[in-house]
């Protein structure tokens, strides 16, 4: 689908809408120049996945620390 600049500033929801259901959208200028609009794709990714690090503590280091904090604040 093709929309027209005034099409845009008026309805540019449905620009965006249109982008997204056809994966790509075309714009025309007043003096004829086109323009191809296309939506983002992100990765999907979980708010809860977290990056591992490389540090050399072992589960016995985690533990003691747990514990630590445990005997420490309650």
């Amino acid at each position: 689908m093709v929309f027209s600049y005034v099409e845009v500033r008026e309805r540019f929801s449905a620009f965006l809408g249109h982008a997204l259901t056809q994966d790509q959208v075309k714009l025309s200028s007043r003096d004829r120049r086109a323009f191809a609009s296309r939506p983002e794709r992100l990765p999907k990714v979980s708010r809860f996945d977290i990056r591992s690090t490389n540090l050399p503590i072992t589960q016995a280091d985690s533990l003691e620390s747990l514990q630590e904090s445990r005997t420490r604040y309650w």
